[in-house]
């Protein structure tokens, strides 16, 4: 059977009411299946177009597919019909204190939530990946073993200005149906950073998983990981990790630490991509960052095959940049980046080239592909097209792969626009193994 067939039928489980497993040996086959975009091709973990992208809803499901894939978790559970308990007010019983247990879930409160990973007693060891996700009237704590699995699902109301209650509704972690908490909530100024606290908890199980930061999963993508729009100042990556492979990928919060300006956001965050943008910025401008990249074939620049004989450290990718026929680069300068060396290079299509691809942006703007995926048809399928312009950053990882930044816009004028704080943002790169 093919991974092809295979993945139809992978579907079908996962979104199957109730928590579901994916063995790791159909995580590329649940990649193959993402759409390609027109204007730039996709070959395992995304699809993007330099000049016109549009990443599409079939990589959303595929991405979190894959995540159940590897030890991640489904969100797809949620409490049923009339588990929900809200008490009704009795004798002697506080007047304001019953308003407020009346009261759902605050709006500022319903997403999402991301952190790092919690030890939780009596739940499934390890946790690769730990989340939790409000709503109007319930809580799910979100944890993964060898599958997909929720915990701790509970009921949820306003107790007070800043209080929520708890009351499970699932038996699991040593605790039981009825078993109440309640937890004293603050949110940062920005909304995106919730702090739970303990204040009275019948169930010290579910209190390991939910007391400590959480982070705002604010993608626009409902199945996204990535943070959305940035508060100044420092944050970490959800999932991207970039010293370790894609074949061997598990869930590692915060490999990726980073500070920006006011006015960016976070737009992808996946195992071997990470992408920043400006807020409101034109599209196709922005910084990406890639690991499991290779110099793309340049005997047919439509296919995405790797260019035999370029090896992939990053000497080797900033000199084979300079050697493309159709581009105009700068001298590669060594440069370090987050305590890792390499080299950094401009590139542009030159005037007079005229190659160009089905999927290009416009019909025959010339173009130039640069880079794929390490593996023939897995990965990236990068090009520079038309009047764009990109800054290449390649990284030695240490292992015989590169980390490679993109900083990437339209034409000049956007490029020089975005050059200064992109290099600010990116020489606060902090990677972590």
């Amino acid at each position: 059977m093919t991974r092809n067939r295979d993945i139809e039928r992978v579907l079908d489980e996962f979104y199957a009411e109730g928590p579901s497993a994916m063995p790791d040996r159909l995580f590329l086959g649940v990649i193959d299946r993402i759409e390609r975009v027109p204007q730039r091709r996709l070959a395992l973990l995304t699809r993007f177009a330099t000049m016109n992208r549009n990443v599409r809803l079939a990589l959303a499901a595929a991405i979190v597919v894959a995540i159940a894939g590897v030890g991640a978790f489904a969100l797809s559970q949620r409490l049923g019909p009339g588990t929900q308990s809200t008490p009704s007010p009795t004798a002697g019983a506080n007047p304001s204190a019953t308003t407020f247990e009346q009261a759902s879930v605050p709006a500022a409160l319903q997403s999402r939530w991301v952190g790092p990973s919690r030890v939780v007693p009596q739940a499934p060891e390890p946790p690769y990946r730990n989340a939790l996700e409000l709503d109007g009237g319930g809580l799910h704590f979100l944890l993964a073993d060898a599958g997909a699995q929720t915990q701790f699902a509970s009921t949820a109301a306003l107790v007070g200005p800043d209080e929520i209650r708890l009351r499970m509704a699932s038996t699991d972690g040593g605790c039981q149906p009825g078993d109440e908490g309640t937890y004293a909530f603050s949110l940062s100024a920005e909304g995106g950073t919730l702090t739970l606290t303990s204040i009275a908890e019948a169930c010290q199980p579910r209190s390991a998983a939910l007391v400590g930061e959480w982070v705002r999963v604010g993608c626009s993508d409902p199945n996204g990981w990535c943070l959305g729009d940035l508060a100044p100042g420092a944050h970490v990556s959800t999932i991207f990790t970039p010293f370790v492979p894609a074949a061997s990928w598990e869930y590692a919060y915060g490999k990726l630490a980073y500070s920006v300006p006011a006015g960016w956001a976070n737009v992808e965050d996946y195992p071997v991509i990470f992408r920043l943008a400006k807020q409101g910025a034109p599209e196709n401008t922005a910084i990406d960052v890639w690991t499991d990249v290779a110099p793309h074939g340049q005997a047919d620049q439509c296919s995405p095959v790797p260019e035999p004989g370029v090896g992939s450290s990053a000497d080797a990718i900033a000199t084979w940049l300079t050697t493309l026929p159709g581009l105009v680069t700068t001298v590669p300068e060594p440069i370090s980046i987050g305590g890792l060396g390499g080299k950094m290079v401009d590139l542009s299509v030159a005037p007079t080239w005229t190659a160009s691809c089905p999927y290009a942006y416009s019909a025959n703007l010339p173009l130039v592909s640069t880079f794929t995926g390490s593996t023939a048809g897995e990965g990236i399928d990068w090009n520079i097209q038309g009047e764009g312009r990109t800054r290449i950053v390649a990284l030695d990882l240490g292992d015989g792969r590169a980390l490679v930044i993109n900083i990437e816009a339209q034409n000049t004028a956007d490029f020089d626009a975005l050059l200064p704080e992109a290099m600010q943002v990116v020489n606060s790169f902090v990677l972590n193994r």
